[in-house]
């Protein structure tokens, strides 16, 4: 069954393409917070289907695989023509540090490459003749081998090589549910739990549900704090939604309220106004919607749990279950609950 495409608001761009310290502070950035996420405009709806998993990789001959993809550069305005096992290579070298286990890597790979077909399937109209955006200048969605050297520096060989090894075990592979491609979301780092698609872009995807990643908790810099003061954010809450009123008590400016059986926040309200914690995040360029914050002398901190949307394969929580002996399809089993790996060709 063909998928209905399912709404979302692309995040600002500072939430997009903040670097992740993993074990060690990356230097350059190795890969984006969010990202997986649908390019489209259209209506959301609810998709909904029994989901059965699958315990080894169905052969499919009938699919003849998308042999390029038409890419919009957000940073030029050009719709460039990308070869599959380019994007395949230049989407993990931009999304994953290449020093992550060879599985999770080959994950990685999968899951790019099967959101990629996704989209292509599911073309938002406004982008006009491009399957889908990224901008790799900026080191998002996809970067191409003469950037990702410039930006590696040393080791960029090996770290290459790597790379191209995941793509190869990609380039004739899709994660399928229901025999079409799924809508592979992923993220840098869950806050132990990853989140259910509805409470992020509210639609319903039925892999796309919350599952347990507890090698994120390991990672040193799951939590994070961020400062703000009154003056600010007063401004960036303005900004965000001109229609709260925000009164003479900074405490009483933002209220949180229920949050999902993952811990991700999922009602908050700003001047007594109702948005969606999403829009708070963004507005704040929180690192997730995990968040407790506590008003002190005139100073709004802000804690975090995690880093990006949560929805489906967590990176971090990938590369903890290749350390442990994971295969890339247990891994992607594992995150897209129902799914099944398809080789083609």
């Amino acid at each position: 069954m063909r998928f209905l495409t399912i709404l979302i608001a692309l995040f600002a761009a500072l939430t997009l393409c903040i670097p992740l310290a993993v074990t060690a502070v990356l230097d350059p950035p190795a890969f984006s917070a969010d990202a997986g996420a649908p390019q489209t405009s259209e209506p959301a709806a609810s998709v909904s289907a029994p989901a059965q998993a699958a315990s080894a990789p169905a052969r499919a001959q009938t699919r003849p695989l998308t042999p390029s993809f038409c890419i919009l550069d957000r940073s030029t305005g050009e719709i460039r023509t990308v070869a599959r096992l380019d994007f395949i290579r230049g989407a993990v070298a931009s999304e994953m540090p290449a020093d992550y286990a060879p599985a999770a890597l080959a994950a990685q790979a999968v899951a790019a490459h099967t959101w990629a077909v996704y989209q292509t399937e599911h073309r938002d109209p406004a982008l006009g003749e491009a399957d889908f955006s990224a901008d790799p200048s900026h080191d998002e969605g996809y970067v191409t081998k003469a950037r990702f050297f410039e930006r590696y520096g040393d080791g960029a060989e090996a770290a290459w090589q790597s790379i191209c090894e995941a793509a190869d075990f990609a380039q004739n592979r899709l994660l399928l549910y229901e025999g079409e491609p799924a809508l592979c979301a992923y993220h840098a780092m869950s806050a132990g739990r990853t989140e259910d698609a509805a409470n992020v872009w509210q639609a319903s995807v039925p892999y796309l549900v919350p599952v347990e990643s507890e090698g994120d908790l390991l990672d040193a810099h799951n939590e994070a704090t961020v400062s703000f003061g009154t003056a600010q954010m007063r401004a960036l809450l303005t900004l965000a939604f001109p229609d709260a009123s925000l009164g003479d008590d900074p405490a009483g400016w933002i209220a949180v309220g229920a949050r999902s059986p993952s811990g991700y926040v999922t009602e908050v309200t700003v001047g007594g106004a109702a948005v969606r914690a999403q829009q708070l995040r963004t507005a704040l360029g929180l690192r997730s919607t995990d968040f407790t914050y506590l008003y002190e002398n005139g100073v709004f901190t802000f804690t975090t749990h995690g880093y990006g949307h949560g929805v489906g394969m967590s990176q971090v929580g990938a590369n903890y279950l290749a350390r442990q002996g994971a295969t890339a399809e247990e891994i992607l089993l594992h995150y897209y609950p129902g799914t099944e790996l398809a080789e083609f060709g």
